[in-house]
């Protein structure tokens, strides 16, 4: 059996005589690739010479992990290959695009990530602190039921934009509601469609709770930071602070705050939870959050809401007292609303 080095090389030197011909003289590019939670794994690229520039990533460790459980060098390949046939866009793509706002301001998105834990993952991405949490932004390239095709904004890339961040943070969260909406159903809906009835009917009368996703069900905890996700859950569940799970990257889980257990029981459950059900890369954060949807609030459980108004109050009369010192200023309209996240 080989070693993970060996395993490497073998995929090298053979991947391209399972592709097709205009692969004949590809570039095979095998490097150490930072995701979600800084998990380092070896991503194989290929290129076709004067061919597509853009190529799906796929990751070696997975296909040592089969190569281990007994699939032969041969299926492995066969199975790479079929991967990159099927998942590299039909067109050549002028990355030059990509340095230009005007030509990538439409297809522009968030994600969401930890910040304590990513030093690499986060390094020259550019990204938005949102609590403990930080929301970088991808450039949607190309797109399939299960998977998409993107580019991830670095800051050199940013550097050719001349905007500020501000804007394209605003423009990435209105872009996700238009071709993303958030969704909000409750978990008994949801795992009514994969159980029996007499299962999920003892389940109605528990604690609600309920999922904050998009349709794919990928990428979708940033959901929960949108505005028109706040308002979509003050219309449909009602307008009261709500405490927020984070499942995973891909959705948060949400609850009456009167329902919810306390702050340490809570974190210590999602804890369990992120080490015996959730991929590493796929982990968002390992305690609980409170959200207000009349105020488009969202921050830690451990802070008190209460707290955050009173000092988001005091912020607003300091404000107001700075302007009516100012030299020649008799009136002025202060006004008064909650930061967009």
């Amino acid at each position: 059996m080989y070693s993970f080095e060996e395993f490497i090389e073998e995929i090298r030197n053979n991947i391209l005589d399972y592709l097709p011909e205009e692969y004949e003289d590809a570039d095979v590019d095998i490097r150490e690739v930072y995701k979600n939670n800084n998990v380092a794994l070896t991503g194989l690229m290929v290129h076709p010479e004067n061919g597509n520039n853009i190529s799906p990533t796929i990751y070696l460790d997975d296909y040592y992990k089969k190569y281990q459980n007994g699939t032969n060098m041969n299926g492995v390949l066969e199975d790479m290959a079929d991967i990159i046939v099927s998942n590299t866009p039909n067109v050549n793509i002028d990355t030059e695009l990509f340095t230009n706002w005007e030509n990538i301001k439409e297809r522009i998105y968030p994600r969401l990530s930890a910040i304590k834990g990513n030093e690499e993952y986060l390094k020259n991405k550019v990204y938005t602190p949102v609590d403990d949490l930080a929301v970088t932004y991808y450039i949607l390239v190309d797109e399939s039921p299960v998977n998409i095709a993107s580019v991830t904004v670095t800051n050199n890339l940013f550097e050719n934009y001349n905007i500020s961040k501000e804007e394209m943070h605003e423009k990435a969260f209105d872009n996700m509601h238009t071709r993303y909406p958030a969704k909000v159903e409750s978990i008994v809906e949801q795992l009514a469609k994969v159980l029996p009835p007499e299962e999920t009917e003892v389940m109605r009368n528990e604690v609600p709770l309920y999922v904050v996703s998009n349709e794919k069900g990928m990428n979708g905890a940033v959901e929960i930071l949108d505005p028109h996700t706040m308002d979509l859950i003050k219309e449909t569940l009602g307008n009261q602070e709500y405490l927020a799970i984070p499942s995973s990257v891909h959705e948060f889980l949400i609850m009456p705050m009167e329902e919810s257990g306390s702050f340490r029981e809570m974190a210590a459950m999602i804890q369990v939870v992120n080490q015996m059900a959730v991929s590493k890369e796929e982990i968002l954060s390992d305690h609980p959050y409170k959200i207000d949807p009349e105020r488009h609030l969202f921050i830690s459980a451990d802070k008190d809401i209460a707290v955050e108004k009173q000092m988001e109050n005091k912020n607003i009369e300091q404000k107001q007292l700075d302007i009516m010192m100012q030299p020649n200023v008799h009136e002025r309209k202060i006004e008064q609303r909650g930061p967009r996240l």
